[in-house]
């Protein structure tokens, strides 16, 4: 059985201010379409951030979406609360969980995916999901970091893209 994982997608609050509403837009109906169209799990990691009128508008509208796909298909919601719960004791929860379902493969899209492999939440889950089974990353549901720039902070040019090459 093949999982669709989408990692953090309380961060898309952050894609969108760093790429606009348009490019958050086009993120989220791609993961929704493919968290619809997905014969499998959907697992969504969340990290469940208030929700703020104006900057979190793309983001309410795909989790309200989800919540409603969810009635229909089997997708769980994953809660990660960074201040009060370690990612890797969450990742090694996870991954205990997936081999619990009987998950075999494994597709990852969310924010924030690095090519490199250097940084990235996405970038976490794929590279724990290697060691446990075949993994992809799906190009057209992630927003990537190009590891041009620092976390924080933009070394030269904008190190966030809308998607990876």
């Amino acid at each position: 059985m093949e999982a669709l994982v989408i990692v953090h997608l309380s961060s898309l609050d952050s894609y969108q201010e760093k790429e606009g509403v348009h490019a958050a837009e086009g993120l989220a109906r791609r993961i929704l379409l493919a968290a619809k169209a997905h014969r499998g799990p959907v697992y969504v990691i969340d990290q469940r951030w208030p929700i703020r009128e104006r900057s979190s508008r793309v983001r309410r509208d795909l989790v309200h979406a989800l919540t409603i796909a969810s009635l229909q298909k089997d997708l769980e919601w994953l809660f990660w609360n960074e201040s009060e719960q370690d990612w890797g004791f969450f990742l090694r929860d996870f991954l205990e969980r997936l081999r619990q379902d009987g998950v075999e493969r494994a597709v990852v899209g969310g924010i924030w995916y690095d090519p490199k492999g250097e940084m990235g939440c996405a970038t976490d889950v794929e590279r724990a999901l290697r060691d446990l089974m075949p993994v992809k990353v799906a190009r057209g549901l992630v927003a990537c970091w190009d590891s041009r720039g620092k976390e924080g902070g933009v070394l030269s040019g904008s190190p966030w893209r809308a998607r990876c090459r």
